[in-house]
This record gives C-alpha cells, structure tokens and sequence, in this order.
C-alpha cells in the first residue's frame, strides 16, 4: 500500500510493485516490478497471510500533462463529495467520477487509473479484483480482507453493477474453489466505526484441483 502524500503518482494498491528510478527530473518506473508482500520473501508462512482488496480510491491533481505512473503531482485530489477526505475517494465516489474521464490499464500492476482535466485517480474494480483472487489462489495465501465494507457502492447506484460490486466479484471469485469461508465483519483497532470484511481458508481444507487460471489480460485502454 502507498501513501497518497507524495509529489509524483503511486497507484494506490497495485497487485506488483514497479521499481522507481530517477532519471533527474521525476521518478519513472522501469520494465522490474515485483510482487506484493514482500513478507513472501521473509519465510512467511503464506497461510497466514490475507491479501487486502481496497474499495476506495488514491487521488492526485497533476501538474503537468503528463498523466502515467510516476508523473509529477501539486498535490492531492479534491475531497469526494461524500467522504470529504482529499486524495482519498470510495469506490462510488470514483465511479462517479468516470463518467467523462480517459480510463486506462497498467499492464505490469493489474490496476487500472482515470484522469479528467487535471484530476488523476487510482483505483480496483471487477478486473483488478479478479486478477488479485487469481494471486491470492496461486500462491496459497490465507485469505482476503476488504477495506472496507461502506466504501464500496452499497446503494447499486453509482457504478450501474448493484449493490456491493467489487465485494460481490470477490466472493464470486472466491466462490470457484470450496476452501473458502466469510470470517465473521470485525472493526479496525484504529476505527472501530469501520467494517472490515474478510474470508479465510477453511480448517483442514484442501488445495484445490484445478490451477487457477494465469493473470488475465485486458485491454489497455477504455474511455468512458
């Protein structure tokens, strides 16, 4: 996860990290990238570990015309006109915010970003979820956790896919194997107000048959 106080864009949960070099001007991003967590890499076991699926959205005003990953920002986006929080939209607050805009797709992260005039945003819907479940199922992590609950489209309408559309394609996805369960909503330690939702691997269950299909392939470019 990256911060939204930065002076260049960074996706807000991207599924692979791209590495940033400095070419003296601004950080760009080279072909590397590598995958997310880490903690991968430090022996973890990877049961123990849920891999989050954010329902809200990372927000930049550019500075400039250049609107790629790594391009240089002011600052943050405006605040959504319901969490009224700059830099950080729900996902029906970004939604919204599609209609009209140039949409497109990082290859190498699986995200996909929208730019209006000089308003970037960074955001998950169906497809990147997707790609996240296809992750989470190769490398036999322990489960999923959404962040969070009322930040996806509870109302059906914005995003014109009903009621909770990134929380339904995750348990859709989830749904292709039988060695999930919904662990019961939990509050955050830090926001208790806050419903996080999560599914964990069934005790003693076992690893599907079927190899989850390879990281799918979407078009680059949409504009809605």
């Amino acid at each position: 996860m990256f911060s939204s106080f930065s002076d260049y864009i960074q996706t807000g949960v991207p599924l692979f990290q791209l590495v940033p070099v400095h070419n003296g001007i601004r950080k760009v991003y080279s072909g590397e990238h590598r995958p997310l967590p880490n903690l991968l890499d430090q022996e973890i076991p990877a049961q123990k570990l849920l891999l989050g699926f954010p329902a809200y959205a990372r927000s930049y005003t550019l500075s400039t015309q250049v609107s790629s990953p790594g391009a240089p920002v002011s600052g943050l986006a405006y605040p959504g006109p319901f969490t009224q929080e700059m830099g950080f939209w729900s996902h029906y607050e970004t939604c919204a915010f599609l209609h009209g805009a140039s949409a497109n797709w990082i290859d190498k992260q699986y995200v996909p970003y929208a730019v209006k005039n000089n308003q970037w945003v960074g955001f998950d819907n169906q497809q990147s979820y997707g790609a996240k479940v296809t992750y989470l199922m190769t490398q036999h992590l322990g489960g999923a956790a959404v962040w969070s609950l009322n930040l996806d489209d509870f109302t059906g309408h914005f995003c014109g896919q009903g009621k909770y559309p990134l929380i339904s394609q995750l348990k859709a996805e989830l749904s292709r194997v039988e060695w999930w369960t919904p662990a019961a909503s939990t509050t955050s330690q830090w926001c208790t107000q806050t419903p996080v939702y999560a599914w964990t691997r069934q005790t003693g269950a076992t690893k599907p048959n079927k190899t989850p299909p390879s990281l799918m392939s979407v078009p680059k470019e949409n504009h809605m």
